[in-house]
């Protein structure tokens, strides 16, 4: 998978994912250097110059991560990203960008599938 380089509070990272959630859009980054680390951060603070330095450490990601996929009388509840909503995106043979557009109301349905945020 090849990665995109950007800067983030001024230190270099490599994106390792792209994703939206309710309308905000988020990045999985890794910075660079011996002690690579992982963390999810805002598009918006990305940068490309390294002088920019957000001064934001911590990027709360909305409560409702939770997803509901139902189709006929049967319904699956998984939370967004977790190896359990992986293996059913794969087994299903679902494309990522066509779930967004279910949860963002773009489609109503997916591969007969009605896929839509759960509350905690």
């Amino acid at each position: 998978m090849k990665t995109v380089k950007k800067f983030y509070n001024g230190q270099p990272v490599e994106t390792i994912r792209f994703f939206t959630v309710l309308n905000t859009h988020y990045a999985d980054v890794e910075t660079v250097g011996l002690e690579p680390k992982r963390k999810v951060v805002k598009l918006d603070d990305l940068t490309d110059e390294p002088n920019f330095v957000v001064t934001e450490d911590k990027v709360d990601l909305p409560k409702a991560t939770t997803v509901k996929f139902t189709k006929g009388k049967q319904s699956d509840t998984f939370v967004m990203g977790s190896d359990e909503y992986n293996k059913f995106v794969k087994d299903n043979q679902l494309q990522p960008m066509f779930i967004e557009r279910a949860l963002d109301g773009k489609i109503k349905q997916y591969k007969g599938y009605h896929i839509e945020y759960t509350k905690d």
